[in-house]
């Protein structure tokens, strides 16, 4: 499972939805805490 910031979560974005696409765990937090868990 990855953990991004929101930050960097919108820096990446593209690649974060690759990584998802291809089956991994991804999770965005604020403030050290996760929001949204994205599946595939």
């Amino acid at each position: 499972m990855a953990i991004f910031n929101i930050h960097d979560a919108k820096t990446h974005f593209t690649e974060l939805l690759e990584r998802v696409m291809n089956g991994e765990e991804v999770v965005i937090a604020k403030a050290g805490k996760p929001l949204p868990a994205w599946y595939a």
